[in-house]
């Protein structure tokens, strides 16, 4: 036995004695309650509470640097160089190499028919698929892993978690599952074979993609990762990828008695172009809202190169980050696009002008966010130069714009807002990105909202030279439109903890199976019952993900030193109570106790005024706006859906279904607001 391993069961002997300390798991808790969950009550509920936090910060902001430099700088000359096929063959060896800790660690869990799976994916991958070089279990005969792992067994054992642990390059967070990696490496085939460390390196390059995406734009990475590890644990301590891939052709295949989807007709009396929108299918509205997580960049990867690489072509990739440097000396962080390239071979064809369209994403949406892109590679496509910025109620737009205040009084956003577009456009042009184009101001959501607002503000007083503003479900009243997310933030209210975590351990699974199912196109997930979660479900998960906006608001806010009405102090070591404290903070409390206080004369209704629609002046003499809205938009009330109607009549577009923002997947849709876009 060679030196390295002569120790081997030394260490697993005392990492088993460390497992065992840990204590027998207390389940979560199935008595009911009587208040609102919040998502880091759920997160403490899973992996309890983060004692040696200021340790674990330490020890991920090492990781942090290193994957966000060192990895980063060797992922781009290691993609460049390899294509993603090798790099995809490679990372299928390491798996293949790993079966023994899988397969065992599923008889240690009585998951027999997981572990017979295994067995056979091993075999198939190592003979046809060529030593595993390619995975034919999953893509020939739909066997599908396990990843399964030791972790996964003592936690079917009851063993508690322990606390929060985490160490640079290892992906677990907790004691029970750090000691578990130890097993997995004794019975990992690569622990044994000299040399391994270039395939140990691809395994980290391809890593290095998925946690960018987990933690880009965090205001606390710490944060968003913990809490995405917790959810990623618990879906594969139910292996619940690995039962829905093997369910994956009953999904698939059409029912037999399909479910009519009746007509719309537009009702009585509407003056706007109706669009019945029967591919959508039959849901709730609040549930249809759910069905945002859809809309996002048609092309998801480039085939033959990873991000990494220079020689990618992603959307996402071929974004330029611009720095808009403003007066206050504040920066904006933007994303920008060059129109794509004009055919002059045609001499009949005449070349449109120069465009330029501008994004405001949702309530805290970034200007790289995965709806953002969607749209903006819409526009891209139609011809466009596209800058997005972040939302303008968002944390970082306020701290990056210095603004001094939380945001919530639109007058004074928006007036802020113009400021930056202005020194936007012209970074622009002074970079001779652009050249005296056609301009378009389009929004979605809140986004949508402030578009408005910047037309009003400009046909009063013209600065920016915009000839369109296209809105994209705007809420008519920011007052009702809060009072709904609250109410929808107390939904499962009476749950226990281990209800709520289990929807919101649901929901993930299903937003992860969008991709790991390869689903032909986001339109089939319409079909399949993964976004059909109950009522009472669907306004639980909406409610938690309008809230989340408001935790990055006052959590910049804290850090900045901002006079906030919050107990807990901020700390760079220890904030768990602080988001403890951050998140049971509702709309109707934060424009009451946070934002209006920074604005003194301005009353708690006139903030809410300023914020409604119907107080904008002039909107319907403005001929360069555009309206596009769901009929069933659960943030409108029927006095709001009349207002739009009578104000706006033929530019407004109506869709008959699709809640908030959940129709804004499908072609029909993307090709009506092109065409507002460009007309």
């Amino acid at each position: 036995m060679k030196k390295s391993f002569r120790c081997l069961p030394a260490v697993l002997l005392l990492m088993l004695t460390a497992l065992f300390l840990c204590g027998c798991r207390a389940p979560l808790s199935e008595e009911p309650r009587n208040a609102p969950w919040t998502l880091s009550e759920m997160e403490n509920c899973s992996a309890g509470p983060d004692p040696i936090e200021p340790f674990n910060r330490a020890t991920f902001a090492v990781q942090h640097v290193l994957m966000e430099y060192p990895i980063d700088w060797i992922g781009r000359v290691y993609t460049s160089i390899l294509p993603r096929p090798v790099i995809t063959a490679i990372n299928n060896l390491c798996l293949n190499l790993e079966f023994p800790a899988r397969a065992i660690s599923c008889l240690l869990r009585a998951e027999w028919r997981g572990s017979w799976h295994e067995l056979l994916r091993f075999l198939a991958n190592s003979t046809l698929g060529i030593a595993g070089l390619f995975d034919v279990g999953k893509h020939w005969f739909d066997l599908y892993s396990t990843d399964s792992d030791f972790g996964q067994s003592f936690h079917a054992w009851g063993i508690d978690p322990g606390c929060t642990f985490i160490l640079p390059f290892l992906p677990r967070v907790n004691v029970r599952d750090t000691v578990g990696f130890v097993f997995d490496c004794a019975f990992d085939a690569k622990t044994y074979i000299p040399y391994s460390s270039v395939v140990r390196l691809n395994q980290v390059i391809v890593a290095q993609e998925a946690y960018h995406d987990a933690v880009a734009g965090a205001g606390d990475p710490y944060k968003t990762y913990r809490e995405g590890m917790v959810l990623r644990r618990e879906l594969q301590n139910r292996l619940w990828l690995y039962h829905l891939g093997d369910r994956k052709q009953e999904l698939l295949a059409p029912p037999a008695q399909p479910e009519p989807v009746m007509p719309r007709p537009a009702p009585k009396g509407v003056r706007g172009a109706w669009r019945d929108l029967k591919s959508f299918g039959s849901a709730t509205p609040v549930i249809s809202s759910l069905r945002v997580v859809l809309w996002r960049p048609d092309k998801r990867n480039d085939w033959w190169y990873m991000p990494l690489s220079i020689f990618n072509s992603d959307f996402a990739t071929a974004m330029k980050k611009i720095r808009v440097k403003l007066s206050n000396g504040g920066e904006v962080t933007c994303g920008f696009w060059k129109a794509a390239p004009v055919d002059y071979s045609d001499p009949a064809k005449v070349p449109p002008p120069p465009r330029l369209a501008v994004i405001l994403p949702g309530v805290g949406g970034s200007y790289d966010g995965s709806s953002t892109l969607a749209l903006a590679e819409t526009l891209n496509r139609g011809g466009f130069a596209v800058l997005t910025l972040d939302c303008p109620f968002s944390g970082t737009f306020m701290e990056q714009s210095r603004s001094g205040k939380l945001p919530g009084n639109v007058a004074h956003d928006a007036a802020v807002l113009r400021t930056v577009l202005e020194a936007a456009v012209d970074t622009l042009e002074r970079k001779e990105l652009i050249e005296l184009p056609e301009k378009v101001l389009v929004g979605f959501s809140f986004g949508a909202l402030y578009t408005l607002k910047v037309a009003e503000m400009e046909h009063r007083d013209p600065r920016l030279g915009f000839e369109r503003f296209i809105a994209l479900n705007p809420p008519v009243a920011l007052k009702y439109a809060s009072e709904t997310a609250d109410v929808l933030s107390r939904a499962g209210s009476s749950w226990s903890e281990k209800k709520a975590f289990d929807v919101l351990t649901e929901t993930t699974g299903r937003i992860m199976a969008t991709s790991s199912l390869e689903l032909p196109s986001p339109e089939s997930c319409g079909a399949l019952p993964l976004f059909s979660p109950g009522e009472e479900q669907g306004a639980f998960l909406a409610g938690l993900f309008f809230r989340m906006p408001l935790r990055h608001i006052l959590f910049h806010a804290r850090r900045g030193g901002m006079a906030v009405p919050l107990k807990t102090p901020y700390s760079w070591w220890r904030r768990n109570s602080l988001y403890l404290e951050i998140d049971k903070v509702g709309f109707r409390e934060y424009a009451a106790k946070f934002a209006a206080p920074l604005f003194p004369g301005v009353p708690l209704e006139a903030l809410y005024a300023q914020g409604d629609l119907r107080n904008f002046k002039g909107l319907g003499r403005i001929p360069g706006i555009r309206v596009f809205h769901t009929w069933d938009d659960p943030l409108l009330a029927p006095e709001h859906r009349r207002f739009l109607d009578r104000t706006f009549g033929s530019r407004m577009v109506w869709f008959s279904r699709g809640g908030h923002l959940g129709h804004l997947y499908l072609p029909e849709v993307k090709k009506e607001i092109l065409r507002a876009a460009v007309e």
